[in-house]
C-alpha cells in the first residue's frame, strides 16, 4: 500500500498544472502591478498582487497570488490552482464613520472538478496562481451576508464604485496525511487595495433601434421554426423556482452548459410561447453574448419546481459586439 502511496505522489507531482481560470505560473511570467505583505505560516510565504488596480464596475478583479517557500525543504501544494474553494473577501472603505459589511465572492460551484494541479516548491522558489475573474471557471456574485442577499433580491454581479480591502483566506486539501510535505494553511492574506471606477458609459448605452432590430431578427430566426418536437435531448438541469428571475435562470443556464466563456451579456429579452404545446408553460427567448460569440437562449419553467433550458448558434447583423462580455 505504502508503495503504490509513493508511485501515485510521483505521478501527481510530475503533472503540468491545469486551467482554473488559467493555471498556475512561474513568478517571472506574471509581473505584479501592486502588491500585499506577505502572510507566512508553516513555511509558505503567500502575497497577492493585482494586475490593475483601478477598474470600472463593468470589469472584475484581476489578481494574482504567489506562494513561497520560505522553509529550508520542499513544499507540496495539492490542488493549487482551486482557487474557487478559497474565501475571497472585499471590504468597502469606512464612509461617514460606518464600516460596512464586506462583500464574499461565491463562485456557483459544479460537482465535475477542474484537473487538480498538484505542484511543487524548493526552497525560495515561488509559483503563482492568476485569479482573473474577468474569466472565470464557474460564473459568480458577490454575497454581503445581509437578509437582502438571502430573500430573493437581485444578485450582486459586480462591485459597486468605491475602494475596497482584499483579502484571501486560502486552505488547500491534504489527502495524504502527516509525512508528504504538504501545505494546506489556512492563511488569511495581508490586504490589498483595489479602487473601482464608475461604469463605462461605452459599454452601458441602450442599443440603437438599428441594434435591437439586429437582436430581435437573430431571436426570431430561431423561435419561428419551432413547430415540431424538439425537448428530446439533454438539457442542463436548473433547480429554481417557477418564479425565479429570468436573468438568474440564464447565469445558471450558462454555469451548467459547456460553452467557450462563463462571461455573458444578456442583449435582449422577449416573451416565448410554443404555440399548440400548452403543456409547455411561457418562458423567454433570449439573445446572449457569450463570450465572443452569440447565442440564442431559450428558457421555460416546469410544472412544479426546474427549469429547461437551451442554447443555439446565433448571428447578429450589423450590430456591434458589447466589449463589456469579452473576457480581459
Amino acid at each position: 500500500m505504502k508503495t503504490f502511496v509513493l508511485i501515485l505522489i510521483a505521478l501527481m507531482l510530475a503533472a503540468h498544472p491545469a486551467r482554473a481560470g488559467e493555471p498556475a505560473k512561474s513568478v517571472s511570467t506574471q509581473p505584479a502591478i501592486i502588491e500585499s505583505k506577505p502572510a507566512v505560516k508553516d513555511g509558505v510565504a503567500i502575497t497577492v498582487a493585482l494586475k490593475q488596480q483601478a477598474i470600472s464596475t463593468d470589469d472584475q478583479p484581476h489578481l494574482v497570488v504567489r506562494f513561497t517557500n520560505v522553509a529550508g525543504d520542499y513544499i507540496n501544494l495539492y490542488d493549487v490552482n482551486a482557487y474557487f474553494d478559497w474565501e475571497m473577501e472585499f471590504r468597502p472603505a469606512a464612509k461617514d464613520g460606518a464600516k460596512p459589511l464586506p462583500l464574499l465572492l461565491k463562485m456557483d460551484k459544479l460537482p465535475h472538478r477542474i484537473a487538480i494541479a498538484h505542484l511543487q516548491i524548493k526552497p525560495t522558489e515561488s509559483l503563482e496562481v492568476p485569479i482573473n475573474l474577468n474569466d472565470p471557471p464557474f460564473t459568480f456574485h458577490y454575497e454581503s451576508g445581509e437578509a437582502a442577499d438571502h430573500a430573493g433580491g437581485p444578485k450582486i454581479r459586480h462591485l459597486a464604485p468605491g475602494n475596497y480591502q482584499v483579502a484571501l483566506t486560502i486552505k488547500l486539501n491534504n489527502p495524504f496525511g502527516k509525512g508528504y510535505h504538504q501545505w494546506s494553511g489556512p492563511l488569511t492574506t495581508e490586504p490589498v487595495e483595489l479602487v473601482v471606477g464608475p461604469p463605462n458609459p461605452d459599454q452601458n448605452a441602450a442599443p440603437t433601434a438599428e441594434q435591437s432590430a439586429a437582436y430581435s431578427a437573430a431571436i426570431h430566426r430561431w423561435t419561428d421554426k419551432f413547430d415540431g418536437l424538439w425537448l428530446n435531448g439533454r438539457f442542463p438541469e436548473i433547480d429554481l423556482p417557477r418564479d425565479a428571475r429570468v436573468e438568474d435562470v440564464i447565469e445558471a443556464a450558462v454555469n451548467r452548459t459547456i460553452l467557450e466563456s462563463k462571461v455573458y451579456h444578456i442583449l435582449k429579452t422577449e416573451p416565448f410561447v410554443k404555440k399548440g404545446s400548452p403543456e409547455i408553460k411561457p418562458g423567454t427567448a433570449s439573445l446572449v453574448q457569450v463570450g465572443k460569440a452569440y447565442k440564442v437562449v431559450i428558457v421555460f419553467p416546469f410544472e412544479n419546481r426546474g427549469w429547461w433550458s437551451r442554447f443555439y448558434d446565433a448571428e447578429v447583423a450589423g450590430a456591434a459586439t458589447r466589449g463589456a462580455a469579452l473576457p480581459k
